[in-house]
């Protein structure tokens, strides 16, 4: 937590100065290197306090770092976006559990949560609309549930700003049993 004025103050530069540049490019490697390539958080879970060490991601095509609790969870960068999925999958037929981290550089948050609050509404039984937050991160959140039944899916799609033109989606995905399970830790992971 004592990060995170550093943080703020790092997001501010890499977007004013951008990552068109070489010198953009060498100024976000070097901010990436201010946080600490591992670290124990303490979370709740389930009502209980657990610690999990996490290991810092900074995806080499995106402009944004992520701790991510690798006894639990592995991250694979992609070509369009990354993703966030179980590193033990459970046997059965589960709905998908996984977070996925996309910017998409041309559209605003309020554009991107009217696109994704139509899809959404229409694919899951039960439909929250877009709301402004400040938790997990400061931005929208779109929320969808497929019913009331252990084995529901639920999708969370938090929309902030990437400073400039653009947005970055964190879309997490899993099951209403896996809430304060799975749902908790991608919320921790995202705060950090």
């Amino acid at each position: 937590k004592g990060y995170r004025p550093v943080v703020s103050a790092a997001a501010v530069i890499i977007l004013l100065l951008g990552t068109q540049t070489e010198a953009g490019h060498a100024l976000i490697h070097q901010i990436k290197e201010i946080f600490a390539s591992q670290k124990e958080i303490v979370q709740e879970i389930e009502g209980n306090q657990e610690k999990a060490n996490v290991q810092l991601q900074s995806p080499h095509k995106s402009n944004y770092v992520i701790y991510v609790d690798q006894e639990r969870y592995q991250f694979i960068e992609g070509e369009k976006s990354d993703k966030i999925v179980m590193k033990t999958p459970v046997e059965g037929d589960f709905p998908e559990v996984s977070m996925e981290i996309q910017q998409i550089v041309n559209k605003s948050p309020d554009v991107i949560v009217d696109e994704l609050a139509a899809q959404i509404k229409t694919k899951y039984e039960i439909f929250y609309e877009p709301k402004k937050i400040k938790e997990p991160v400061e931005g929208w959140v779109v929320r969808g549930v497929g019913g009331h039944k252990w084995d529901s899916p639920i999708i969370n799609a938090y929309v902030i700003s990437n400073e400039k033109q653009g947005s970055f989606i964190i879309t997490q995905r899993y099951f209403l049993e896996a809430e304060e399970g799975h749902g908790a830790r991608f919320d921790e992971m995202v705060k950090e």
